[in-house]
């Protein structure tokens, strides 16, 4: 029993003496969930029109909160660390500027958790899980508490995430407003990449820069991408080719176009042919009017480089029929077409020159093409 008891303890005293030195403004806490005294809890509604964040300043004994776009309040702060616990008073400038029902409901949650509640203490507890989610705790004296994280997402596990997996992601096609643009690289700003990390920050660059925060949802609505509205920074400067002006203001386009939206996020595993190998996981951010974004793990030097295989498809864009040109007669012996999620739509056997693709709903579309010994994929756009 002893023993037992002695490696319990080893178990339990790291983890509790790591969480313990995570302080209160150490990261910006966003608001998840609020839980009732009964347990009845009450998530916050991922929408572009909310971004429910605590920021917690120790030096200037404030706690600052945004609720939706341009939406806030402040309270003044009497830290007692020894106790886990805080005093609020003073509470200033509420302002709620929603533009939906459910996120006004939940940021006067969210006021009424501390304003009703500025004569008692509220104490707090602060975990970590899975070592980069903090999870933080907030107690009224009804019995009410506040669940916040130290990113928008609770999820770290998404493919998504430069800091999970390392990934700077290279935009490989987009079409915004009409206008579709296949990336090459280029001699002024190289390659188009983008890093999205799990605190909700994203990061890219043309020729200037642009940075923001994003969420994605949780569960049933993990594939649902929201940019948040106020955390978008864009460059002014343009590029010394115009034509490269065009392509930032386009890329740059799709976040502002589409700041005030869930957009659909899908992933697709690519694996391109030898003998330049790459096993490359696509994404694609897809708006309700059809813009989209599509980036990939392998950089353009090799896709490109792919492309020269021993058979080409042509034309691409295409409306109707979609034909194959195989060096040394090669023989193609399957055709697999999937959609942008990585669904099989059609399968042909021994092909010859061409197939009908009429019958596809105009969009982006992905070819798998067996031939002898060889697997290649290439990204088809049917108009």
């Amino acid at each position: 029993m002893k023993e037992l008891l002695h490696t319990f303890i080893v178990l339990i005293i790291p983890f509790t003496v790591y969480s313990q030195t995570i302080q209160l403004n150490d990261n910006p806490w966003f608001i998840h969930s609020i839980e009732t005294s009964n347990g009845t809890i009450t998530e916050k509604p991922l929408s572009p029109d909310l971004n429910s964040q605590l920021t917690i300043d120790l030096t200037a004994n404030l706690i600052i909160a945004d609720l939706c776009c341009g939406g806030s309040f402040q309270m003044n702060l009497v830290h007692d660390a020894p106790n886990s616990n805080f005093a609020a008073s003073n509470f200033s400038n509420t302002t709620v500027n929603c533009t939906e029902t459910n996120n006004t409901d939940f940021s006067n949650l969210v006021i009424d958790f501390f304003n009703e509640h500025l004569s008692e203490n509220f104490t707090y507890s602060i975990t970590e899980e899975n070592g980069t989610v903090v999870k933080l705790e907030v107690l009224n004296d009804e019995g009410e508490t506040l669940h916040l994280y130290n990113s928008p997402h609770q999820n770290k596990a998404s493919k998504l995430f430069h800091e999970t997996y390392g990934i700077e992601w290279h935009l490989t096609s987009m079409e915004v407003n009409g206008t579709f643009t296949s990336m090459t690289p280029n001699s002024e700003f190289g390659e188009i990449t983008a890093k999205f990390n799990y605190d909700g920050s994203f990061e890219t660059q043309v020729c200037d820069q642009l940075s923001g925060g994003f969420t994605l949802g949780e569960g049933d609505s993990f594939h649902d991408f929201v940019i948040n509205c106020s955390d978008l920074t864009i460059g002014n400067s343009d590029c010394n080719d115009p034509q490269n002006t065009s392509i930032q203001n386009n890329y740059f386009n799709f976040f502002s176009n589409h700041s005030d939206e869930i957009l659909e996020l899908t992933f697709v595993q690519i694996d391109y042919w030898d003998p330049i190998p790459c096993e490359a996981e696509v994404f694609t951010l897809t708006s309700a009017s059809g813009d989209y974004l599509e980036f990939s793990t392998c950089s353009l030097l090799n896709i490109n480089e792919k492309q020269q295989t021993p058979i080409t498809l042509y034309p691409n864009p295409t409306k109707n029929y979609l034909y194959f040109n195989a060096t040394n007669n090669l023989p193609i012996h399957q055709i697999r077409i999937l959609d942008i999620n990585g669904k099989e739509i059609k399968k042909y056997i021994d092909v010859r020159n061409k197939i009908d693709i009429s019958f596809l709903s105009n969009g982006v579309y992905f070819f798998k093409i067996k031939s002898d010994q060889k697997v290649m994929v290439q990204k088809i756009i049917k108009e």
